[in-house]
C-alpha cells in the first residue's frame, strides 16, 4: 500500500497526462490531415464544362457538353432515386451547341452563357415554363454574336479557349460584360442599354489583337475602374484604358469604340494567364517560356523604340510551361502552377542578385504533378492555400507552417485533402469564400464545391455526372452541410 501514489502524486500525474494529450493533439493537427467523405450529390447529364455561384451563394450554375446549363437551387435539397440528398432544379437553359460558361450579373437580375457557337445568351433566373414533362425550363430573353465572329473561327473547327478559365466577366462595379470567344478579339459590352426587344447591348469596347486572345480581366482597384488586360497567344498582355477610345468599322457593322493600349507586357512565347493583386498595382503574368513576370502597373515606362511597359519587377524561372497563378489577398506571396510542381514565392521581401537583378524567395515546392490541371487558391486570410493534383487529390495546406517532405525539402503543411478522379479541372470561389467550385472538361468531368471551407464545411466532388459535397474537418467541431437549407 505504501508503493501507492498519494492523492498529491496522482493530481500531478493526472495534470501530465492532460498536458502530454493536448501535446499530441497538437502534434497529431500539425502533421497529419483529414481524408473527406461524401454526403451530398448534384446530378448533371453532360460533362461539365464550368460552375458557378449566385452572388447570395445559394444558387448554382452548371454548364456542361450537351449543350444544356442548369440552375440548382441549394435552398431546397431533396433525395434523388437513389436516396441521395441533392439540390432542387430551378431551370435548364438550353442551347443550340456546347456552352463553355454561365455565369450570374451583379444583383442576380439575369443569367449570362457563352456556347460555342459564339452566342451570348441572356436569361431570367426567375421567370420558368414548365414543359408538359414537368421539366422547368428558363426564358432566354437576349441572344447576341460579336460582329464578325462567324469569319474569324471559320479558319478551325475547333473554338480555342483556354479550358481552365471562364471566357467570360462582369465589372464590379459598371454593368459591363468582358467577352472573348477563342478569336483574335476581346468585347466590352455594356448591359445597361439592353431594354426589352434589342438583340444585343452596346459595344463599350472592342480590344483587337493579332493573335488568339487567351484571357481578359478588369483591372481591380478604385483608381482602374475604366482599364482592362488582355492576353494573347502571341506573347502580349494589353493594359487598355476604355475612357480614352477611337473608333474602327469591323465588316460593315457600325463604327465601335478601340480604346488606348496604356501598355504591354511582354513574354517570348504565349501567355495563358494572368493575376491581379488585391489592388491591382501588381500583375504576374505566366508563359509558355517557362517563365512567370512580375509587374508594376503604377509605374509606366516611356521608352520611344518600343511601346510602353510597365516596370518588370522580376522573373519567376520554371521548369516548364506556367499554367496558373495567384496573389494571397495580402499581396505578400504569389503562388505558380506547372504540370510536374506548384510553387509558393515570397514577393515581400525581395532581394539583388550579384548581377543586379532582383531575386524572389521560393518557400516550398510542392511536387505533386497537376498534368494541365493548372489551379490554386489562397483562403481570404492569406492562411490556407488549395492546389489540385493530376494524382487524384485536392488538397489544403496551412502557408504558415513549413514541414519537410520526404526529400528534406520545404512544403506547407497538409491541412486537409480528398481523392478524385483525375482530370483537368479548374474553380471559381463563391462571394465569401462559403464555397469553391471545381469543374472539368471532357468526358471524365465534374464539378467540385469547397462549402465553407475556412470554417470545415464541406467539398464536392463530381465524377461522370455526379457530384458528391464532403466534409471538410478543417476544424475539430463538424456542422452539418446543409445547415441553413431545407430537406424536402
Amino acid at each position: 500500500m505504501n508503493n501507492l501514489p498519494n492523492k498529491t502524486s496522482r493530481r500531478r500525474l493526472t495534470s501530465l497526462l492532460f498536458v502530454g494529450l493536448a501535446l499530441s493533439t497538437f502534434y497529431a493537427r500539425s502533421f497529419y490531415y483529414h481524408e473527406l467523405d461524401a454526403f451530398l450529390v448534384i446530378e448533371h447529364s453532360g460533362g461539365v464544362q464550368c460552375a458557378s455561384f449566385s452572388p447570395d451563394g445559394f444558387r448554382i450554375l452548371t454548364a456542361a457538353g450537351d449543350g444544356n446549363a442548369i440552375l440548382w437551387d441549394m435552398a431546397t435539397l431533396r433525395r434523388n432515386r437513389n436516396g441521395k440528398i441533392t439540390p432542387g432544379v430551378s431551370g435548364i437553359m438550353r442551347h443550340e451547341s456546347l456552352v463553355h460558361c454561365a455565369i450570374f450579373s451583379p444583383y442576380e437580375k439575369y443569367i449570362t452563357s457563352l456556347s460555342d457557337s459564339g452566342a451570348v445568351s441572356l436569361w431570367n433566373p426567375d421567370i420558368a415554363n414548365r414543359t408538359s414533362a414537368g421539366i422547368s425550363m428558363l426564358q432566354r430573353t437576349h441572344q447576341f454574336i460579336p460582329p464578325g465572329y462567324s469569319s474569324a473561327r471559320s479558319e478551325s473547327s475547333e473554338a480555342m479557349l483556354n479550358p481552365l478559365v471562364d471566357n467570360m466577366a462582369f465589372h464590379k462595379e459598371y454593368n459591363w460584360l468582358l467577352t472573348f470567344s477563342g478569336t483574335s478579339d476581346a468585347w466590352v459590352w455594356d448591359m445597361d442599354s439592353l431594354p426589352t426587344g434589342v438583340a444585343a447591348p452596346d459595344v463599350k469596347a472592342f480590344l483587337p489583337h493579332e493573335s488568339t486572345v487567351t484571357f481578359a480581366r478588369f483591372r481591380p482597384g478604385s483608381d482602374n475602374k475604366q482599364q482592362v488586360v488582355t492576353a494573347s497567344d502571341d506573347g502580349q498582355a494589353i493594359l487598355w484604358n476604355l475612357d480614352e477610345p477611337d473608333y474602327k468599322t469591323i465588316e460593315n457593322s457600325a463604327p465601335v469604340p478601340v480604346p488606348a493600349r496604356m501598355a504591354v507586357m511582354e513574354h517570348s512565347e504565349s501567355i495563358s494567364y494572368f493575376a491581379f493583386s488585391t489592388n491591382g498595382s501588381l500583375i504576374l503574368t505566366t508563359s509558355s517560356d517557362d517563365t512567370s513576370k512580375l509587374w508594376d502597373l503604377d509605374q509606366l515606362l516611356e521608352d520611344d523604340s518600343t511601346p510602353t511597359k510597365p516596370l518588370l519587377k522580376a522573373t519567376l524561372p520554371h521548369d516548364g510551361d506556367v499554367l496558373y497563378a495567384a496573389f494571397s489577398p495580402d499581396s505578400r506571396k504569389v503562388v505558380t502552377v506547372t504540370a510536374s510542381a506548384i510553387r509558393l514565392w515570397d514577393i515581400e521581401n525581395p532581394k539583388t542578385a550579384p548581377d543586379g537583378k532582383t531575386v524572389f524567395n521560393l518557400l516550398a515546392l510542392i511536387s505533386d504533378p497537376v498534368g494541365n490541371t493548372g489551379y490554386a487558391a489562397f483562403s481570404a486570410d492569406s492562411h490556407r492555400l488549395l492546389t489540385l493534383g493530376e494524382q487524384q487529390n485536392a488538397t489544403i495546406w496551412n502557408v504558415d507552417e513549413l514541414v519537410l517532405d520526404e526529400n528534406n525539402l520545404p512544403i506547407p503543411a497538409k491541412v486537409a485533402q480528398v481523392v478524385f478522379p483525375a482530370g483537368q479541372l479548374r474553380a471559381a470561389l463563391s462571394p465569401g469564400e462559403e464555397y469553391l467550385m471545381l469543374s472539368t472538361s471532357g468526358q471524365d468531368q465534374g464539378v467540385w464545391n469547397i462549402s465553407r471551407y475556412l470554417s470545415g464545411h464541406g467539398l464536392s466532388l463530381s465524377y461522370q455526372g455526379i457530384t458528391f459535397l464532403l466534409p471538410v474537418f478543417i476544424t475539430w467541431l463538424h456542422q452539418p452541410a446543409w445547415q441553413g437549407f431545407k430537406l424536402r
